[in-house]
C-alpha cells in the first residue's frame, strides 16, 4: 500500500501466477478520513506484467521450441517466437529466464521470454 497524497492511499491488487486474460488487477483509492471507496480501475492485462523466472529445461533450436521449468517445478512450453531478442532466437539449456505464462492452444506456454 502506498500513500500518494495526504490521507489518500492506493491499493494495488493482483493475482500471482496470473494467466493472460484471467484474474483481476485493480487500483483502489480510499480517503482515510471518510473511509469511503472512491474509484476502482480494472487494468488491461497488457498494462501489468507479472513476470516469473525459471530455467530452460531444453530447447531444440532446429525445431524452434522447448520447455522452461517454473520455480514451482511445473514445465511450460516455449516457442522461439516468444523470445524477446534480435536475430537468431534460441535458448541454452540451464539458462535462467524471465517470462509471462499464457494459455496457449495446447496448454500453458511462456511469452515475453528474456534472459534473467
Amino acid at each position: 500500500m502506498w500513500t500518494i497524497a495526504s490521507g489518500v492511499q492506493t491499493i494495488i491488487v493482483a493475482l500471482p501466477g496470473r494467466i493472460e486474460g484471467a484474474g483481476l488487477c485493480a487500483t483502489v483509492e480510499r480517503d482515510r478520513r471518510s473511509r469511503r471507496t472512491c474509484d476502482v480501475w480494472v487494468l488491461d492485462h497488457r498494462e501489468v506484467s507479472l513476470k516469473e523466472t525459471g530455467t530452460v529445461k531444453w530447447f531444440n533450436a532446429a525445431k524452434g521450441f522447448g520447455f522452461i521449468q517454473r520455480e514451482n517445478g511445473e514445465d511450460v512450453f516455449v516457442h522461439f517466437s516468444a523470445i524477446q531478442a534480435n536475430g537468431y532466437k534460441s535458448l541454452d539449456e540451464g539458462a535462467r529466464v524471465s517470462f509471462v505464462v499464457k494459455k496457449g492452444p495446447k496448454g500453458l506456454q511462456a511469452d515475453e521470454v528474456e534472459l534473467a
